[in-house]
């Protein structure tokens, strides 16, 4: 099977980094004082390193053991934890039809999760996006959602941001013709997610539709409406300045599939998981 791909060039975006952070990924966010941020940005926290170590003497230095960073889930305070588990559904890896994972176009030359090139981050709270920023704009082009030339995913992270960005294509298999795309793992940078969707647009009545379809995150047991409709309640700020009518869809044609990662959700919480 061959596959031809077509990268999107990175965007350059004055974009907030958050302590503790170090992926390169651009996100659009507002520019503002910092706060603790989005853990979707902590990928990296997720990789073994090795400490060096003096031996004998200043000059003397040797690899010591392997350690494990934390996981994203650890790094967060239990308190707030539970909170966004009860919000928004459990931290959860991406999944695929034959298991855990991504797909091998969803990665670069060395085999690391591609990042999403261009995204919005959204958040109760914050300053809310300025829609006549041009950065915006590119990042969310809601002239071409509603004719349907594009079409739009959002994921919400460790922190309860919700990242907005395009499914964009890059490449395609020469064999079946299917196209490939960067999908829900590219806007947390491959790492875990907790619900997660697209957006749909009805010409005839008008509505934008925040709809929690992902075969990659929203499959888990434990993902129900109240989350989606906590993730309504950011959209419905965020894009107030639009002046569009806002609406949900709850999918729930599929069996969930078992937690991975243990939810502090307290219906959830004695869930085996796999």
């Amino acid at each position: 099977m061959k596959v031809t791909r077509n990268l999107p060039t990175p965007v350059s975006v004055d974009a907030p980094t958050e302590p503790g952070t170090s992926s390169s990924s651009s996100f659009i966010g507002i520019k503002r004082r910092r706060s603790s941020g989005a853990l979707a940005d902590l990928s990296e926290a997720t990789r073994s390193n090795k400490r060096l170590h003096r031996v004998g003497s200043l000059d003397s230095r040797r690899a010591g053991p392997e350690i494990s960073a934390p996981k994203l889930h650890e790094l967060i305070p239990k308190e707030r934890a539970e909170d966004l588990d009860v919000r928004f559904g459990s931290l959860q890896p991406v999944r695929t039809k034959d298991g855990d994972g991504i797909h091998p176009w969803e990665r670069d030359a060395e085999g690391r999760p591609l990042v999403h090139p261009c995204r919005l981050a959204l958040q109760s709270g914050d300053t809310q996006p300025d829609w006549t920023d041009p950065a915006v704009r590119k990042a969310l082009d809601i002239d071409a959602l509603k004719q349907k030339q594009k079409s739009y995913l959002w994921a919400t992270s460790a922190l309860g941001r919700v990242f907005v960005g395009e499914e964009v294509l890059v490449g395609t298999d020469t064999d079946s013709l299917k196209h490939h795309h960067l999908g829900h793992p590219a806007l947390v940078a491959g790492g875990p997610a907790r619900i997660c969707g697209e957006f749909q647009f009805d010409a005839q009545s008008g509505k934008l539709t925040v709809i929690n379809k992902s075969g990659r995150y929203s499959r888990y047991k434990d993902r129900s409406e109240p989350h989606l409709q906590e993730v309504a309640k950011i959209v419905r700020e965020a894009f107030a300045p639009l002046g569009l009518d806002i609406e949900t869809k709850y999918r729930s044609d599929k069996a969930g599939d078992a937690l991975v990662l243990p939810s502090l959700d307290p219906k959830y919480r004695d869930e085996p998981t796999e």
